[in-house]
């Protein structure tokens, strides 16, 4: 099956879901980022938050059945890429609050609790998507999920990838 926009969609079941969440590249992937920006990981899980982890899976271009082998080949680049990324690029994409001009967040008196149980398959699906050097389908990808500015995110997600991997083969 395919989205409006050309993107396969893969269906994820809560024990695929399970399974990815609680993988140890996925777990791995989100400690070191967890650690590393010093916000501990909420560990309550949501029937909201798994809806919209099973959402960005379903349409992340990498069938359930690979996705934690991919993550296991690549642990150690993705979190690379990541790094990269909270150094490179800009706040506005860095920290997901957009841009302090024009949106009306209020960053002053934001309190961040921690990041959402799951939040490392984003990593990984971004660093496949990178991984294929199809940025028309990157784009596409985070269009669908709502991503803001997402050819402008897409460009920071590949100069990411690049940096950390040369460029990407051809998908």
């Amino acid at each position: 099956m395919k989205t409006n926009d050309g993107l396969t969609v893969f269906p994820i079941e809560q024990p695929m879901l399970n399974s990815i969440l609680e993988s140890r590249p996925v777990e791995c992937i989100q400690q070191h980022i967890s650690i590393r920006d010093g916000l501990p990981i909420q560990t309550e899980r949501s029937a909201v938050n798994d809806n919209l982890l099973r959402a960005d899976l379903s349409v992340g271009q990498l069938a359930p059945d690979l996705f934690v082998a991919f993550a296991e080949e690549h642990c150690d680049a993705i979190v690379a890429f990541s790094d990269d990324a909270k150094t490179n690029w800009p706040d506005e994409d860095a920290d997901g609050f957009g841009d302090p001009d024009t949106d009306a967040c209020d960053r002053e008196n934001t309190i961040v609790h921690g990041y959402s149980y799951g939040f490392g398959t984003r990593w990984v699906i971004y660093f496949y998507l990178a991984s294929t050097g199809d940025a028309k389908l990157l784009r596409t990808y985070l269009k669908n999920r709502r991503i803001p500015r997402p050819g402008s995110f897409a460009r920071d997600i590949e100069r990411s990838f690049r940096r950390v991997n040369g460029p990407a083969t051809d998908g």
